[in-house]
């Protein structure tokens, strides 16, 4: 009988010692997820602001977990909601997943998060908030009775180069009757056009430039419009060097033109029969140090002797095209003759059989086209001694042995000719 009795204590004592530990245990979370309510494997949803509330879910893994609890939170806001205010149309209770959107709120992507209390385990949802269609109606601008297409005004500057413009806006509803309008300047844009009731005034003289105006009325969708003024197109000038036109931008002075005195250039310009004031004339710095410029008085110089050679200049007056051209000192070029033969390949052959008895004296002259040049001979250094030089004749002495001599003929304005005398067996 003891014995019995000590079993049922052990047993006793078991018993209640498996209850205890069976109340002490938990389960804990190992994930959670976020649904729009009613909808399974979703991960965002769009909404239009305002909106009625947006029920969110979260569910705790495993569903056994012992503390389910959900902490919910807006993590990221889009880039246009930086200030509280701003955020504070978008909101969520933290402890029953309900999202609120009311109206002005910044259109974007908005991040909830939902954080169980055990673990910190979270999930994100994407809730996209867009504007509310608009309800308002539709206004059509006018300037002076015509409809203002592509919502912008054009004015020329040269429009307004002495006298202002004024532009007198109205608006009617599309399909319908006049509509009052109020007329706003938006910040920034060009200062001097401006807006006075339903009238904006452009100034005389206002220069290139643009301002952007919202006209508004009760019940209508606000209409944004430009106002820009455009530089006047620019016009064609005509440059003349004295009292000829500068055809294909070159003016072309010959070597020998400048060969004993310097050279003045007159710029002058014309549109037409128009005098036209140049405002400046440049020259390229990179240019000819045997040609230069007066500015103040619109002349170029060709020095004097000045050789072959190229500048450059760019002609500006207001109103007109640039116009570059440039200033070229050139050459001619001359043909020698030899006796009235002409020097072919820069040689002239002599044999030695043709100076046995007597010396042999050549003729050195010169043409452009049918017209005799005057020129000078040098005879380079080196070279054979019986081959000798006197004014424009050559002279190849008596009995002179095989040999060359080289020679350079030179005239104002013409590109020197080099030849050469050989003395052959």
């Amino acid at each position: 009988m003891k014995k019995m009795l000590i079993f049922a204590s052990v047993l006793a004592l078991s018993l209640s010692s498996c209850s205890d530990d069976d109340e002490g245990s938990t389960i804990a979370v190992e994930s959670v997820t976020i649904n729009k309510a009613g909808a399974a494997d979703s991960d965002s949803e769009t909404v239009t602001a305002p909106t009625d509330l947006l029920q969110l879910e979260a569910k705790v893994l495993p569903e056994e977990a012992t503390d389910q609890t959900v902490t919910w939170s807006i993590t990221t806001y889009p880039g246009g909601a930086t200030t509280d205010a701003q955020k504070g149309l978008v909101t969520i209770g933290a402890d029953n997943g309900k999202v609120a959107v009311k109206a002005g709120a910044v259109t974007g992507d908005y991040e909830i998060t939902a954080t169980t209390k055990d673990g910190d385990k979270t999930d994100t949802f994407t809730v996209k908030v867009e504007a509310a269609a608009s309800t308002s109606k539709t206004l059509t601008l006018k300037t002076d009775d015509s409809d203002i297409i592509e919502g912008k005004i054009e004015v020329s500057a040269s429009d307004v180069s002495t006298a202002g413009k004024t532009i007198a806006i109205t608006a009617v509803e599309d399909g319908g009757g006049a509509v009052t309008i109020s007329l706003k300047k938006s910040e920034g844009g060009a200062s001097g056009i401006t807006a006075s009731g339903t009238t904006i005034t452009v100034p005389a003289g206002t220069a290139a430039g643009t301002a952007t105006f919202v006209a508004s009325a009760a019940g209508y969708a606000g209409v944004t419009f430009t106002v820009e003024v455009k530089a006047a197109p620019l016009k064609t000038m005509t440059l003349k060097a004295g009292d000829a036109a500068i055809t294909e931008g070159k003016i072309e002075v010959w070597a020998g033109d400048v060969s004993a005195v310097a050279k003045s250039i007159p710029i002058t310009v014309v549109e037409g029969t128009t005098d036209v004031t140049i405002s400046t004339l440049e020259m390229n710095p990179e240019g000819y140090d045997q040609i230069t410029l007066d500015p103040g008085v619109m002349v170029i110089h060709v020095a004097k002797s000045a050789t072959p050679g190229t500048a450059t200049f760019v002609a500006k007056a207001s109103g007109y095209k640039d116009v570059t051209f440039t200033v070229e000192v050139t050459e001619k070029t001359m043909t020698l003759k030899a006796d009235d033969s002409d020097i072919t390949e820069g040689k002239i052959g002599v044999l030695t059989s043709e100076v046995s008895a007597a010396a042999k004296p050549i003729a050195i002259t010169a043409v452009e086209g049918a017209t005799p040049v005057t020129i000078t001979l040098q005879k380079s250094t080196g070279g054979s001694a019986q081959i000798t030089l006197a004014g424009t004749t050559i002279t190849v002495l008596q009995s002179a042995t095989p040999g060359t001599a080289t020679f350079v003929a030179s005239a104002a304005g013409y590109a020197n000719v080099i030849f050469t005398v050989e003395v052959k067996a």
